[in-house]
């Protein structure tokens, strides 16, 4: 099995933003086999450290694998703030290789705060001209400062 930086996302957004705690709740709410979401959850726990949790399983089974009491660590905070947004996202494809396969997790958070820089610029460029910073009304950060 491969990783997948949709699944890897959606699985940070679903910890991150509705609060869903264990693999279980993940398997229904993101509609992915229990396999592809431990091993996910593998990758994101245990070397990427962006989550942490508990692992365990059903009913004490060596087959169905857990994980529970699921959070997102500091760095996994950050970067859920940087890939949340669903047009910082597709930006962030886009910047890797025009939505192909990302290389690496790196890549991805190098660009993700380009990204994040960007659009930053903009806040503080509106706060410098006396504006209310309206980072959603208008999408500016295609001609932000690269």
């Amino acid at each position: 099995m491969r990783r997948d930086f949709e699944t890897i996302r959606d699985i940070l957004l679903a910890i991150g933003d509705e609060g869903i705690s264990d693999s279980n709740e993940l398997e229904t709410k993101l509609n992915k086999n229990q396999e592809v979401l431990v091993y996910h959850l593998n990758l994101l726990c245990n070397d990427a450290a962006l989550l942490k949790g508990k692992t365990g399983r059903i009913g004490g089974s060596k087959d169905d694998p857990t994980w529970d009491n699921l959070h997102l660590t500091w760095e996994g905070n950050d970067f859920l703030d940087a890939i949340g947004d669903d047009k910082a996202w597709k930006k962030i494809k886009k910047g890797l290789n025009s939505g192909a396969k990302i290389a690496t997790l790196e890549a991805l958070k190098h660009v993700a705060k380009g990204v994040a820089s960007a659009g930053l610029a903009i806040v503080l460029a509106e706060i410098e001209e006396g504006s209310t910073p309206t980072m959603k009304s208008k999408d500016k950060s295609d001609n932000a400062p690269k």
